[in-house]
C-alpha cells in the first residue's frame, strides 16, 4: 500500500513541476513574442480581420470587457457583436456601445435549436464578416479584458503565414482571498498551463483565430452547425484533419473575480467537463482517472496527519510521507503564485489548490450520467461528437 500511496505522490510532484516548467517557458515565450511584434517594420501587411464576439448575459464586466476588445490597434478590424435577440439585456449594451463606436457591427442572430446558441451567433457572425471583406476571424468572449495588442499578437502567426490556427487563453485575478474565488482562479492557472503542453494545445473559445482559407476549406461552418459548444466541437476534427493549433502565449485575456460564487464556479466547471464528455470522451476519461488518483495522496496524508493529532499511533514511515508530499506539494504551487498581480497568502493559496482538485473530482463523478448541458436559460440534450439533438428551455428550479 505504502508503494502505491508513495508512487501516486510522486507522479502528483511530478505534475506539478512540469506544470511550474510549463508557466516559467510561457513567460518567457510571451516575452518573446511582444518583442518580436515591437520589431516588426511598419509596412508590414495585416490582412482584414473580423472580431467575432458573442454577447449574452448582464456580467458585471461586460461593458469593460467589451472596449477593451474596441480599443485594439489592429490596423484593418471589423469588430463584430452578436446577440441572440434584439430585447436581451446584452443588445441594449451592444447597442449603447456602438453609437459610440461607429466601426461596431451589431448582429442580431436569432435563436436556434440546430446547434448551441454561441455557435449560432459566431456563424451569423462570420456571414457579417465575409460581406465585409474579411480574410481572417478572430473570436473573443465578452467577459474578460483585453490588452490593446490582443488582436495582433493572436493574429500575427497567421498574418505572416506561418499558422491557420491560433488560440490564446485567460488568467483570473482574485480580488479577495476566498477560497471560491481563489479555487477558480487555481483552475483556469491549471487549465492555462496544461494547455501550454504541447501534446494538450487545444482551441479556446474565448480566444482563438482562423485565417478564412482554412475555416471554408475545412467546412467548419458545417461543425458547429450542428454541436453544441465551438472549441471541444473542434479538438478531434482538426485532429482528423492534421491541423496544429497554435498556442500564442501573449494573446492572453484577463478575468477578473470578486466574490465568487460556489454555485457560479460549480456551473462553469460542470460543462467545462460536459463539453470534454461529449466532444473529446477519451480526454475525459483520462481526466477522471487522473482526478481520482489525486485525490488518494491528498486524502491519506490528511488522515494520517489527523490520527497523529488525536495521538492514534501509526506508522512513523506514514506520518514522514505525509509530511514530505505536503511540503514538496506546498513548494511547487506556490511558486505559481508568481503569476498573480496581488498579493495571496500562500497557505489559502496552497488550500484553494486542494479544494480545486477535490470540486473537480466531485463534478467530473457528477457528469458520469448527464446527458444535457445547461446555458444560458437552455438545456442541449448532446450526443455522440457534441451533436445538438433536442434544445428546451432550462428548468430553473433544479
Amino acid at each position: 500500500m505504502n508503494t502505491l500511496i508513495s508512487g501516486l505522490m510522486f507522479l502528483q510532484c511530478a505534475m506539478l513541476f512540469l506544470f511550474w516548467k510549463a508557466g516559467k517557458e510561457l513567460k518567457i515565450r510571451s516575452e518573446r513574442e511582444k518583442h518580436e511584434l515591437s520589431e516588426l517594420s511598419s509596412d508590414f501587411v495585416w490582412p482584414k480581420a473580423a472580431l467575432i464576439v458573442p454577447v449574452a448575459g448582464t456580467h458585471p464586466c461586460m461593458r469593460e470587457a467589451l472596449e477593451s476588445l474596441l480599443r485594439q490597434d489592429y490596423p484593418d478590424c471589423v469588430p463584430i457583436f452578436v446577440t441572440a435577440t434584439d430585447e436581451e439585456p446584452a443588445a441594449t449594451l451592444v447597442g449603447k456601445l456602438a453609437e459610440q463606436y461607429p466601426a461596431l457591427h451589431h448582429v442580431i442572430a436569432g435563436e436556434t435549436v440546430l446547434c448551441g446558441q454561441k455557435n449560432h451567433n459566431l456563424l451569423c457572425g462570420i456571414v457579417e464578416a465575409n460581406a465585409c471583406g474579411a480574410t481572417c476571424y478572430a473570436f473573443c468572449d465578452s467577459t474578460h479584458l483585453a490588452n490593446p495588442s490582443h488582436l495582433r499578437s493572436l493574429l500575427f502567426p497567421i498574418a505572416d503565414g506561418r499558422e491557420e490556427f491560433t488560440t490564446g487563453y485567460h488568467i483570473v485575478m482574485p480580488q479577495d482571498n476566498g477560497m471560491v474565488t481563489l479555487g477558480y482562479c487555481m483552475s483556469v492557472l491549471i487549465m492555462r498551463l496544461l494547455q501550454s503542453i504541447s501534446a494538450f494545445i487545444q482551441p479556446w473559445g474565448g480566444s482563438m483565430a482562423v485565417s478564412r482559407d482554412a475555416y471554408e476549406r475545412l467546412n467548419i461552418a458545417s461543425l458547429w452547425g450542428r454541436t453544441v459548444v465551438d472549441d471541444c466541437a473542434l479538438v478531434p476534427f482538426l485532429q482528423r484533419q492534421g491541423i496544429r493549433v497554435h498556442l500564442v502565449a501573449s494573446a492572453l485575456l484577463t478575468t477578473y473575480a470578486e466574490n465568487h460564487r460556489l454555485s457560479v464556479w460549480r456551473s462553469w466547471m460542470a460543462r467545462q467537463l460536459l463539453y470534454l464528455k461529449f466532444c473529446v470522451p477519451l480526454q475525459w476519461g483520462i481526466l477522471g482517472v487522473l482526478l481520482g488518483a489525486m485525490q488518494i495522496p491528498q486524502a491519506y496524508s490528511l488522515v494520517v496527519l489527523a490520527l497523529s493529532f488525536l495521538g492514534i499511533n501509526g506508522q512513523p514511515q506514514a506520518l514522514i510521507l505525509a509530511l514530505v508530499w505536503l511540503f514538496a506539494s506546498y513548494l511547487l504551487v506556490d511558486a505559481q503564485r508568481g503569476c498573480l498581480t496581488r498579493r495571496v497568502p500562500a497557505l489559502r493559496w496552497f488550500l484553494s489548490f486542494l479544494f480545486a482538485c477535490g470540486m473537480f473530482a466531485f463534478i467530473h463523478a457528477t457528469t458520469l450520467f448527464t446527458k444535457k448541458i445547461c446555458w444560458h436559460g437552455w438545456a442541449y440534450t448532446v450526443g455522440t461528437g457534441g451533436v445538438v439533438l433536442e434544445k428546451r428551455p432550462a428548468d430553473l428550479r433544479r
